[in-house]
């Protein structure tokens, strides 16, 4: 939730969300370490399609989380089902590439990709 919807919320009253509490926390907080969300002992049941950008907040990170959850499935249909989409651009930006794209000095020529499309065929078929 962005700052300016929480201080809509702080206006009518409410009380922080679970959302602001998360997000209080600076990434290098022990909240993060100590929350382990998904550990080594957990297996993965689910398919995923994981999508990011060279440039975004995280991409090694990313990379990480779609490697973990290769191996951590918890079967064949876990395992051979996790696909990641990684691009050029920046945050949120995979979407917007054209047909001469340049990142910095790398001209990358027509980098365009119908992200919406490669969604909607996941989802559909999942």
């Amino acid at each position: 939730m962005g700052p300016s919807n929480r201080r809509i919320l702080d206006r009518a009253g409410l009380p922080p969300t679970d959302w602001d509490r998360t997000m209080s926390h600076p990434p290098e907080s022990s909240f993060w370490r100590d929350t382990e969300c998904v550990t080594n002992e957990d297996k993965l049941y689910t398919p995923a399609l994981w999508i990011d950008t060279w440039n975004d907040v995280q991409p090694g990170e990313a990379i990480d989380a779609f490697n973990f959850a290769k191996n951590h499935a918890a079967n064949a249909t876990a395992h051979d089902n996790q696909y990641m989409i990684m691009g050029p651009g920046t945050h949120c930006g995979i979407d917007r590439l054209t047909d001469n794209f340049r990142f910095g000095d790398l001209n990358l020529g027509d980098a365009r990709f119908d992200l919406w499309d490669a969604i909607l065929k996941w989802n559909n078929h999942w």
